[in-house]
């Protein structure tokens, strides 16, 4: 009897300790179980994510160029790193450009002033023709002034030497011829005739 009722004890403590370790296991099954769901949950919200993030870098590939370009997803080819080249080449392509228009300023710039200096060239011209002309006739006019200029010297000088020949010069004329000898004489046209290159050696001095 004795034996039989340490055996129930036995018996009785190894339930206790049995149903003890269930219960710690259904408490970490749930757990786990919880965990499992949570796990579950964070890995669709990952797969949709990367479903996502494929998809519109599906589409920012294919704005940047077509599919003959990038070519389709496959174990020897990566469409989106196709695209990201296509990127850099266009940012090198933009930058030659950037480069390009700012030669093209510069150019402008030295077309510009080639203009302007062609501008004050023709200027310049225009307005040496015109002083040339204006020298010519200066010329023109002080060979006449020349021409009576020595008439005059002549006739003075003859009235100077002979006195009034009857030459039938009047006082007035003589007065004239006078006063353009000493125009002459003292005025700066006597200096421009004699600057000119190919002045007469007998204008008088």
């Amino acid at each position: 009897m004795q034996r039989l009722c340490h055996s129930h004890e036995l018996l009785r403590n190894a339930r206790d300790t049995a149903l003890a370790e269930v219960a710690k296991l259904t408490v970490e099954r749930d757990k786990l179980a919880k965990d499992l769901r949570y796990e579950e949950s964070a890995h669709e919200d990952t797969i949709r994510h990367r479903d996502f993030c494929e998809e519109w870098a599906d589409k920012l590939a294919n704005a940047v160029a077509g599919v003959e370009v990038i070519g389709e997803h496959s174990n020897l080819n990566n469409p989106w790193e196709q695209a990201y080249d296509v990127m850099r080449s266009l940012e090198e392509f933009l930058a030659i450009e950037k480069q390009l228009e700012e030669f093209k300023r510069q150019v402008g710039q030295l077309n510009s002033g080639v203009l302007t200096a062609e501008r004050k060239c023709e200027r310049l011209t225009d307005d040496l023709a015109k002083a040339e002309s204006t020298v010519a006739e200066m010329k023109e006019e002080l060979k006449g002034v020349r021409q009576r200029l020595g008439s005059a010297e002549k006739l003075l000088r003859e009235i100077a030497y002979h006195g009034d020949s009857g030459n039938g010069v009047t006082e007035s004329e003589l007065r004239n011829y006078a006063k353009d000898y000493y125009w002459w004489m003292k005025s700066s046209a006597r200096k421009l005739l004699d600057s000119f290159a190919h002045h007469d050696a007998g204008i008088p001095k």
